[in-house]
């Protein structure tokens, strides 16, 4: 197979050797500059969380509950932690490693026996090399049973 450049100085033969894998000669040039891209891996970033929110809201209290969370670099803990309007805390859920980007976090399991409707607090926050991050984030959950 032979695959003519777009400039017409170079073009590519592929063919395969002996042990099935594919091989590229240059038939025009022999220093070629070829520039393959390359995906950026996640969790490069800083320690923060860059949106976040309770789904599905309102909560019925039955159906799986969770905070989605999009980190921008990764951690090595994510945790939830629920709070009453008193600001008393009724639950923690954590998550190990997480390598960047959206993560799912499930409510507490003490939150799912509690039977009172109304409006709870959430804080999401992520913890790298022991240091967590600087800014926490907050959020309501909803509950209508």
């Amino acid at each position: 197979l032979t695959v003519p450049s777009t400039s017409g100085l170079n073009s590519f033969i592929v063919r395969s050797d002996p042990n099935g894998s594919s091989v590229a000669d240059i038939a025009a040039h022999p220093q070629v500059d070829v520039k393959v891209p390359t995906a950026t891996p996640l969790g490069n970033g800083p320690n923060e969380i860059e949106q976040h929110g309770a789904l599905p809201s309102p909560w019925d209290g039955v159906s799986p509950g969770f905070v989605m969370a999009k980190l921008t670099g990764a951690c090595d803990e994510v945790t939830l932690k629920v709070y009453s309007r008193s600001m008393v805390c009724l639950g923690t859920s954590k998550l190990g490693a997480q390598t960047g980007g959206w993560v799912k976090v499930p409510f507490p399991i003490e939150l799912t026996s509690l039977g009172a409707n109304g409006t709870y607090f959430y804080v999401v926050s992520s913890q790298r090399g022991g240091q967590g991050n600087l800014k926490k984030a907050v959020g309501k959950i909803a509950v209508l049973r």
